[in-house]
């Protein structure tokens, strides 16, 4: 073999183990997202304007959200700025977490983009929708 072609095969085993240290870091962020999945689920399923102290006076002592008071806090702040568009995220986290774990994501960043343009989309849809006569 020439040296050229010594450089070029060494080129190619450099980008192959890059690429699948980059593999081996998607399947990891994948599988650590699956397990954090259904605390904002709960948090959705179990959430009670009574639980908030801003909403309710004076606040239970026991909260009925699962989560607590982090999963009742968050999901009143995901309401007010996200609107019913909020029960989308722990599906799009679910989506993305399985493509991750699968290998089929590719240009992760711009899908990641293209659904957060998705989801401002739909909170506006959603609201003009909703208009109060």
């Amino acid at each position: 073999m020439s040296r050229k072609e010594r450089e070029r095969v060494s080129a190619e085993q450099v980008q192959d183990t890059q690429e699948l240290e980059r593999r081996r870091i998607r399947r990891l962020i994948g599988f650590l997202l699956l397990p954090v999945l259904p605390f904002p689920l709960l948090s959705l399923l179990t959430y009670s304007w009574k639980d908030i102290s801003w909403l309710n006076a004076p606040p239970p002592d026991e909260p009925a959200n699962l989560i607590g008071q982090v999963g009742a806090w968050s999901v009143f702040f995901g309401y007010t700025l996200m609107g019913l568009a909020l029960w989308l995220l722990p599906v799009v986290v679910l989506l993305f977490s399985l493509l991750l774990v699968y290998g089929k994501i590719a240009h992760m960043w711009r899908r990641l983009f293209w659904t957060a343009l998705f989801l401002v989309a739909l909170c506006c849809l959603l609201q003009s929708a909703t208009r109060k006569k």
